[in-house]
């Protein structure tokens, strides 16, 4: 993570990035591609924002083209198994699939070791949040860790949209 001044001059700026390397831990440990994801943590002051995310795309492929990278990606029995299972034949009729930097990097479409952002988790620095990862279930307040984990993956490629077609006018998808 790159933690921006809006978080560093947080009094207890130390514990919201403790959290948050907690959150990312938790995803290290279920993962095993050797990639390195670039987060930007931000807070902001909005009192709409609890936690939000924008991530970086590195492409729209078509179905044959994603699994056709996912065939040339597999490395274990797991993969071999989710490649036997795939249809050779379009189940979305045409659908497109948002691949996110992080998942392109994954998927051995850019350097695993790519030091642009993947993108970037805001959090809304107003909110009472527990930030302790031992004690997250706490009366009043909110799971920062929660809230972390579920804008890194979203960032990590948990896009929503199937058969949504995408456009680029900004050169991020309109969606």
């Amino acid at each position: 993570p790159t933690f921006e001044s809006s978080v560093t001059s947080l009094p207890n700026a130390a514990q919201y990035e403790s959290a948050f390397n907690y959150a990312a831990q938790q995803f290290e440990q279920l993962f095993s591609d050797p990639i390195t994801i670039n987060i930007n943590v931000a807070a902001s002051s909005d009192t709409s924002i609890l936690g939000q995310s924008s991530t970086e795309i590195y492409g729209v492929l078509t179905y044959a083209e994603m699994r056709s990278t996912l065939i040339a990606d597999a490395t274990s029995a797991n993969d071999a198994s989710a490649i036997a299972n795939l249809p050779v034949t379009d189940p979305t009729g045409g659908g497109d699939f948002a691949v996110s930097g992080a998942q392109g990097k994954a998927l051995g479409l850019l350097p695993a070791n790519q030091t642009a952002s993947d993108g970037t988790f805001t959090f809304g620095s107003g909110f009472n949040y527990t930030l302790d990862p031992n004690n997250r279930a706490v009366a009043g307040k909110i799971d920062f860790v929660g809230v972390a984990e579920h804008e890194i993956s979203e960032i990590m490629g948990r896009i929503p949209g199937l058969g949504v077609p995408f456009g680029f006018s900004d050169g991020k998808p309109d969606y």
